[in-house]
């Protein structure tokens, strides 16, 4: 069964950036392991964002999660409403996070994911 999450965020200046946005795990056990992101400005802004991922087990409380930069979104930026980033994951990883480096001014953004899997 596909796994699918779309949420709004809004944010202010003075958030603490790193924790606006949670882990979002995966199925790493799935037949076929797709997964796209995509991130859009919707109001506000500017923002700036980077998409990790990581190996750890995010559901044990223990372990802090070592996080590692997507290769192709590290530095991505919107100014004006619309698209600001998306990419893919082909192969495992446990988790994927994305991360607001920075916002000017008060922003909302939509973060979707989408991982498919064999029926």
């Amino acid at each position: 069964m596909p796994i699918y999450s779309q949420k709004s965020y809004t944010i202010a200046a003075t958030t603490t950036h790193d924790n606006v946005v949670p882990w979002f795990p995966l199925d790493i056990f799935a037949d076929g392991f797709s997964v796209s992101f995509g991130i859009v400005l919707v109001a506000g802004g500017p923002i700036n964002c980077r998409i990790v991922h990581t190996f750890d087990d995010v559901f044990n409380p223990t372990v802090t999660p070592v996080a590692f930069n997507h290769i192709d979104v590290t530095a991505a930026a919107g100014t004006n409403p619309g698209p600001v980033a998306d990419g893919n994951y082909a192969f495992p990883v446990r988790a994927i996070k994305l991360v607001i480096t920075s916002a000017a001014s008060a922003a909302t953004f939509t973060y979707t994911v989408m991982q498919a899997a064999q029926a």
